[in-house]
C-alpha cells in the first residue's frame, strides 16, 4: 500500500514522505495551494490522498527536462520505475527511476487536467 506520512502542516502547504509499506520509494512530497484539494474524506471519515497526475513535468537543476503523460508506476529488475509517454514526441518513452526523485509537488488541481512536478 502507499501511503503518505506527513511532516509538517502550514497553513499554506502540506509536507510528507509518499512511501510504500515495503519501502520501495520514498518522495518528498508538497501540496500547496489548490493541490490541497487532493485530500478527500471516504464514507467512513478517513482522509484520503489521491494521486492520479495527467501530466508531469520533470526538471532537473530548476530546468525543465520533459513533461510525460500516460503515466504508470512499474517495477522492472528490483527498481520502481515511474513510465509515460514524452508531451514533445508521443513515440518517445520516459522512464524515471522513483530512487531518483529528489521532490514531488503540485500547486495546483483540476479534475480536466492534474499536474504535478517532479525534480530529479
Amino acid at each position: 500500500m502507499t501511503y503518505l506520512n506527513i511532516t509538517d502542516v502550514a497553513p499554506a502547504q502540506i509536507s510528507g514522505t509518499l512511501t510504500t509499506d515495503d519501502n520501495r520509494f520514498s518522495i518528498p512530497l508538497k501540496l500547496a495551494g489548490t493541490g490541497l484539494a487532493h485530500f478527500r474524506t471516504n464514507n467512513r471519515d478517513e482522509k484520503l490522498l489521491e494521486l492520479s497526475p495527467d501530466l508531469i513535468h520533470v526538471s532537473k537543476n530548476d530546468t525543465l527536462l520533459f513533461s510525460m503523460t500516460e503515466i504508470r508506476v512499474t517495477t522492472m529488475f528490483g527498481k520502481t520505475l515511474l513510465e509515460g509517454l514524452n508531451t514533445k514526441d508521443w513515440h518517445s518513452p520516459v522512464v524515471v527511476d522513483l530512487s531518483k526523485i529528489k521532490q514531488m509537488w503540485t500547486d495546483s488541481y483540476c479534475r480536466q487536467c492534474d499536474v504535478w512536478h517532479i525534480e530529479i
